[in-house]
């Protein structure tokens, strides 16, 4: 989490979130920079945008989201594993990597709720076996990862989230 945050006026804020879509690379850099130094401030703003219709916002935005690395962005970063662009998703994914632990309970509750979004088991296994070894119950976690790496296994694998879930909601 950023230490120093900045404050815009909100014209100020207006005019760099519109420079997350400018076609032109350095200025959408620049702008997601000034976006991620406002810190948490910032993700209610790029939460609006998380579905914009331009794909460029959206890549900026979760990448934005991403480089925040609060929980507060976890909702919005989980709302991206429902974009039709797998790199949106995989962004969204490495994201909620860098928050480790925090990222567990979200991705389990996401699972449970919509496993037979192949999206969201992609994303959600992306996310859950690159932090399997900050996982407690790792016998479960493997065969949770099988359920959503598996063709026809989305209610087995809603039910081992919910599992896990409350296992976690009890340690």
């Amino acid at each position: 989490m950023n230490e120093q945050t900045h404050h815009y006026t909100p014209n100020e804020l207006k005019s760099i979130l519109t420079e997350l879509g400018s076609d032109d690379f350095s200025t959408r850099v620049h702008a997601r920079q000034q976006i991620v130094s406002m810190g948490k401030d910032a993700i209610d703003y790029l939460a609006e945008y998380i579905t914009h219709p331009k794909r460029l916002y959206r890549v900026e935005v979760v990448k934005a989201l991403s480089e925040i690395k609060d929980p507060a962005a976890i909702p919005p970063l989980l709302e991206a594993f429902y974009d039709d662009d797998p790199d949106i998703r995989w962004i969204a994914a490495e994201g909620l990597i860098k928050l480790g632990k925090a990222s567990f309970i979200p991705v389990l509750k996401i699972i449970s709720k919509d496993a037979g979004n192949l999206y969201v088991r992609r994303a959600a296994y992306h996310v859950l076996h690159h932090l399997r070894l900050l996982f407690p119950y790792r016998d479960k976690l493997n065969q949770l990862l099988q359920y959503l790496n598996a063709d026809n296994m989305e209610e087995a694998a809603a039910d081992m989230a919910e599992e896990l879930f409350e296992l976690l909601k009890k340690s």
